[in-house]
């Protein structure tokens, strides 16, 4: 029994010292974070967008 909880305590305490996911972890966090930020820009910037492209074809239009 004492062998048991000593290789318990041995897994447990290697576990918590094992930091090989950690940067994995890491980069999906910035990598969400630049995706939300890209989501903010880009739905802000979306009816600037569809004025400017109606525009070019109203013009587009108009030479046709």
């Amino acid at each position: 029994m004492d062998r048991f909880c000593l290789g318990l305590r041995l897994l447990v305490k290697n576990a918590l010292r094992d930091e090989r996911g950690a940067a994995a972890v890491e980069w999906s966090v910035l990598a969400a974070l630049i995706a939300a930020v890209i989501v903010v820009v880009l739905s802000g910037m979306g009816l600037n967008l569809q004025v400017l492209f109606a525009r070019a074809v109203d013009a587009i239009g108009v030479f046709m």
